[in-house]
């Protein structure tokens, strides 16, 4: 097998069940392009042009065998018609999510999906995917990120869904699925190869709510798998999945369940039954001694775990030093 289509050999025998000789490894660096680019982040984040010559640049730098054409949470809140207050000192934008529905939410009216979709910067995203696809782009899979059914339909839901009243059976569930159904359709169709549904923050939910969760987000991926891409479940904040025990681990995902190592090295077993990816804590990425205690948990649960993928828990901050990024990146691909 030539090396350029050894990324995507590895991603079919993930798709087929079968373990592949070696775990894929899709770290996610997108927001470090505006910082290579010397240009603010609201600026990098309107422009497809200057996202693509960013990546190119730091594909150069990093060993990986995936390109994060567009990972940023903000992006399904302004298509929904949240507020982005950009005037803050890291750049990144403050974000007021609208209130589309509330504790009780069976009159609400939401949005049509196909509109929404079209607004803000999903058609950039999309854009950014389809100019890579065009590229030379054999050896790299091209990654894109969707906030995760459970964070957009906790933040349409407010202050109940805060309060710990979730009602998967309610509309603002359905709506959430739809719409991430239907940006994942879209960012396929454009040419990825890998989705990942990023859940930030989990709540502690029945065995049957779990397996609730797990049937709302199954068209989202099975439309991914559908196009021989596949779809990740990260589980970006630490101690996500450890309140959780074992019922999130034991649903039937139709995705890659890709927990925080935080979460494994913390007595949360993986499951046995079908391969599971894991993703690196972002402190490993800390300037200085700080890093090196995360890096030995992230090694020792690699050890252990045997994951068919490695990510890490979001995407890098702008304010990661580049050569940082390459050095931690480099120790990380020498685990496998």
């Amino acid at each position: 097998m030539p090396p350029s289509n050894l990324p995507r050999q590895i991603l079919m025998d993930i798709l087929q069940g079968t373990r592949p000789e070696r775990p894929l490894f899709l770290p996610i660096v997108f927001a470090l392009g505006a910082r290579v680019e010397n240009t603010p982040p609201r600026d990098y984040l309107y422009n497809p042009t200057r996202i693509c010559k960013a990546l190119r640049q730091i594909r150069g730098y990093l060993p990986a065998d995936g390109i994060a054409c567009y990972f940023d949470w903000t992006v399904e809140a302004e298509a929904l018609g949240a507020d982005l207050h950009w005037n803050t000192v890291s750049g990144i934008p403050a974000v007021y999510w609208p209130a589309l529905a509330g504790p009780d939410s069976s009159q609400t009216t939401f949005p049509r999906v196909e509109d929404v979709v079209q607004k803000g910067r999903i058609p950039i995203a999309c854009e950014v995917i389809r100019r890579f696809k065009s590229a030379s782009t054999e050896d790299r899979l091209l990654m894109a990120g969707v906030t995760g059914l459970f964070s957009i339909a906790s933040h349409l839901a407010g202050d109940g869904a805060q309060a710990g009243q979730y009602d998967l059976s309610s509309p603002v569930f359905e709506f959430a699925s739809s719409l991430i159904t239907r940006i994942a359709t879209m960012y396929v169709e454009s040419g990825a190869n890998a989705i990942f549904f990023v859940e930030d923050v989990l709540p502690l939910l029945s065995a049957d709510q779990y397996e609730q969760w797990a049937s709302l987000l199954a068209p989202a991926s099975n439309i991914v798998r559908f196009y021989e891409a596949l779809p990740v479940l990260l589980l970006a904040g630490a101690n996500s999945a450890a309140a959780a025990s074992s019922s999130l681990l034991k649903c039937e995902w139709d995705c890659l369940l890709c927990p925080n190592v935080r979460d494994l090295g913390n007595g949360i077993a993986p499951p046995l039954n079908r391969p599971a990816g894991m993703a690196s804590p972002l402190e490993i990425f800390n300037s200085g001694e700080a890093s090196a205690d995360p890096m030995i948990q992230v090694k020792e649960v690699f050890s252990a775990f045997q994951p068919v993928a490695v990510t890490t828990a979001g995407d890098l901050p702008p304010s990661v030093d580049l050569k940082i990024a390459s050095r931690v990146l480099g120790e990380l691909r020498q685990m496998f």
